[in-house]
């Protein structure tokens, strides 16, 4: 097992945090509570777009409005022009997630079709 030394460690750290545009740091609390919220921003807005996705135009209206009022009540973003930003953030993201969950549901759809049994003609 190679010798990992105290500078080897600390010059990995830096390459890492530059790599994932964090902040150096070294505890977990050293980071704000803004940057610890960020980092599930994305992620969290495809999910809702995945799960919800079956009613995308509520799905959409609902992560426009709803994503800057929990920016808002978290404290990442102040009221100022960072609200209209975010709710664009909110329904690109959810788009996303839309698209994946219709094109899965269309994907599926078009399967069950073709490998589905012709109905028999009804008897009169």
């Amino acid at each position: 097992m190679p010798d990992r030394s105290p500078r080897f460690e600390r010059e990995r750290h830096v390459a890492l945090t530059r790599i994932t545009h964090l902040k150096p740091c070294s505890r977990r609390s050293d980071l704000s509570r803004g940057e610890a919220y960020r980092r599930f921003m994305i992620p969290t807005m495809i999910l809702f777009g995945l799960v919800f996705g079956h009613w995308w135009k509520s799905t959409l209206v609902a992560a426009t409005l709803l994503w800057p009022a929990l920016l808002l009540a978290t404290g990442v973003i102040g009221f100022d022009a960072q609200v209209l930003g975010a709710a664009l953030f909110g329904l690109a993201n959810a788009g996303v997630g839309v698209g994946i969950h219709q094109g899965i549901t269309w994907t599926v759809r078009n399967l069950r079709s073709r490998h589905s049994p012709v109905a028999a003609a009804p008897l009169s």
